[in-house]
This record gives structure tokens, sequence and C-alpha cells, in this order.
């Protein structure tokens, strides 16, 4: 039986219970609505990251705060391998996600993993919960 053991190792993932041993790995697809509805978003609300039209000047996300790119360095290093860094004043923004300039997001259910890109041209729509170490492009 093709399981979700065949394809992945959940040890880390935080969304095992989307998945069942016993029945096939794309049956989690019949879950996936009801999950996503009862998920609980984190509310990242600031002038920063303006709904539904593109995003003016990048943005970095770190622990539940949207911080301006401007005075920081970010080190565009391959996102899928943690490569990707942002440093403030020399120290490591640890877990610090990056929405480039020209990203549209549209609603207010969003879930940014750590250490996420999202190049610009990208367009989010609610519900996305996005896992760390993701790169979103157009």
């Amino acid at each position: 039986m093709l399981s979700p053991l065949s394809f992945f190792d959940l040890t880390e993932f935080s969304h095992t219970s989307l998945f069942f041993e016993s029945e096939y790995v794309w049956t989690a697809l019949n879950r996936l609505k009801e999950y996503m509805d009862g998920f609980i978003y984190p509310q990242l609300i600031s002038p920063l990251l303006p709904q539904g039209e593109p995003l003016p000047k990048t943005v970095v996300l770190h622990e539940g705060r949207i911080l301006s790119a401007a005075g920081l360095e970010i080190i565009y290093g391959d996102t899928t391998k943690q490569q990707l860094q942002v440093r403030k004043d020399g120290a490591t923004l640890t877990g610090a996600s990056v929405i480039r300039a020209g990203v549209v997001h549209m609603g207010d259910q969003l879930a940014w993993g750590h250490g996420v890109m999202v190049e610009s041209g990208a367009l989010i729509k609610s519900p996305p919960i996005i896992g760390a170490s993701i790169e979103v492009r157009p």
C-alpha cells in the first residue's frame, strides 16, 4: 500500500493528523478543507503588508512581527537548504521569512513557516499554510 510513510518522514511534520498509516497517502486530501477551516491562523496586520495590491517594498516576518527590510541584511541563499538569512546589526534573525516587493496577498488566513522566501510576482490567496524553508514563486 502507498501509505504516507512510503513518501514522507512525518516525525517532525506539524500536520500529521491529516495522515493515517492504514490508508493511501492521497486520501488526506479528503480532510484538507476541514483541517484548514479549523486551523488557527496568526493575525499579521500591518501597513507594511497591504492586502490585494502589490507589496511596495520587501518585508521580513520574524517572531510574529512584520519588519521593513530597509536596514536589514538579506542573504539570498538556497531557501530549501535553510540558507536564507536575515541579519540586523550583525545578529541573525533566526527563522525570518522574506516577502519580496511585488507580492500580492489576499485574505487574513495566511500561515507562514520559518525561513520562507516569497518571490516578486507571487499571488497568495487565503487560506494557505506555508511550511518552513519553502520558496513561493509566481
